[in-house]
């Protein structure tokens, strides 16, 4: 099966993929395996967020198109793992920039759940942590 999909139906894909909602009409795709392919670096992120990384392997394939060799193919690693990678050989720095990553994720998902907001523009860590921080301040003034 063969899906293009735009920004709109991103999400929409994924819900019904991953039966995110548990319906009952969709529950026949949770006994199958699961292989994705995708080109769309959006829509495999999109994903990855999605599913459990302790049940799921992701694969980055690169290609040069300029000869007939095979792809090569590596894990794809989360920024977390990146982080623990690098720390493990004394790359601190290397480090430090997967852990903000991972932090940029993290306030991503908690400020925008349902991921109906997703946005292409660039919003500074700083930023995100404020916006985290006073919705959080909001809640509990409530």
């Amino acid at each position: 099966m063969l899906i293009s999909l735009d920004l709109s139906n991103r999400m929409d894909v994924v819900r019904i993929i991953l039966n995110k909602e548990n319906k009952p009409e969709l529950c026949f795709f949770d006994d199958f395996q699961k292989i994705i392919l995708t080109h769309d670096k959006g829509f495999f992120n999109l994903i990855r967020h999605n599913t459990d990384e302790e049940q799921w392997v992701y694969y980055n394939f690169n290609k040069d198109e300029s000869d007939n060799s095979a792809p090569i193919i590596n894990e794809d690693l989360t920024p977390l793992q990146k982080a623990e990678k690098f720390f493990d050989e004394n790359e601190f720095e290397n480090c430090g920039n997967e852990l903000r990553k991972e932090a940029e994720a993290i306030l991503t998902a908690f400020l925008d759940p349902t991921m109906k907001k997703l946005q292409k523009e660039f919003e500074s860590l700083d930023s995100k942590l404020n916006k985290a921080f006073n919705q959080v301040s909001e809640q509990r003034l409530q």
